[in-house]
């Protein structure tokens, strides 16, 4: 929250962001993809 308030360049704020974010999504799209995969070794669908 603190880089908003030091840089007024727009690509510094989004960075951080878009870094979070991505990861984020890679933390979920691993989590379902390790669910799916237990789920397909026990043959029961998890969704």
């Amino acid at each position: 929250m603190y880089i908003r308030e030091f840089s007024p360049n727009l690509t510094t704020k989004i960075r951080p962001a878009l870094f979070e974010h991505s990861r984020i999504v890679l933390s979920l799209a691993l989590n379902t993809l390790s669910s799916f995969l237990v789920s397909e070794n026990v043959g029961i669908p998890t969704f």
